[in-house]
């Protein structure tokens, strides 16, 4: 997969393609792009519990 990535003040873009499917991330300078790796996930349901998790710890409340 080839990643193109696109840098502005503050931010960055990457873009690619694979399998015909896109893909476009977005970032800060806080997370630098070379240190981003895709993985795949069969069950997402703990990363949602944990995401909730985070929001209800600053009064979200999902």
């Amino acid at each position: 997969m080839r990643i193109e990535v696109w840098r502005e003040a503050g931010r960055w873009w990457a873009a690619g393609q694979h399998d015909r499917k896109s893909l476009v991330l977005e970032g800060t300078t806080l997370l630098d792009v070379s240190t981003v790796s895709l993985r795949r996930v069969s069950e997402i349901e703990p990363y949602l519990r944990g995401r909730r998790a985070q929001f209800r710890a600053v009064g979200g409340g999902l």
